[in-house]
């Protein structure tokens, strides 16, 4: 049974990493704000520097596309130990919903990236 407590979790959980999805590197790049002068950072200065708008925006989308592929293969692999390993996700002793709406976390976050509301019912 799907307590209204154990759906709010599982909801913040997906939401939280809806809200810090943002590319901060994508963002630099896009807004030409280049990294503080230090020899670690030359190489990307020297690289962003010379770019037009276009050619920041279209290495900022890819960033941001590196950014999320990340966040979904994590989540994958969660899902994936979830339903084959039994992981479970705890918080404050309650355990997190593995795939209340039927649907797989990394499905659920891109989703909810993608600006879907939340299913009307759970599982």
């Amino acid at each position: 049974m799907t307590t209204p407590s154990a759906l709010a979790k599982y909801q913040a959980l997906i939401d939280t990493l809806v809200e810090r999805n943002e590319c901060v590197l994508a963002r630099r790049v896009r807004e030409g704000d280049l990294w503080p002068e230090q020899a670690t950072n030359s190489k990307f200065n020297a690289l962003v520097a010379p770019l037009t708008q276009e050619q920041r925006n279209q290495l900022a989308e890819l960033l941001q596309s590196a950014r999320n592929g990340g966040i979904h293969d994590v989540l994958a692999v969660l899902s994936e130990k979830m339903n084959l390993q039994n992981l479970k996700l705890v918080q404050g002793g309650e355990e997190i919903l593995n795939e209340p709406y039927g649907t797989e976390i990394y499905y659920d976050w891109a989703a909810r990236s993608a600006g879907d509301d939340w299913p009307e019912n759970a599982g």
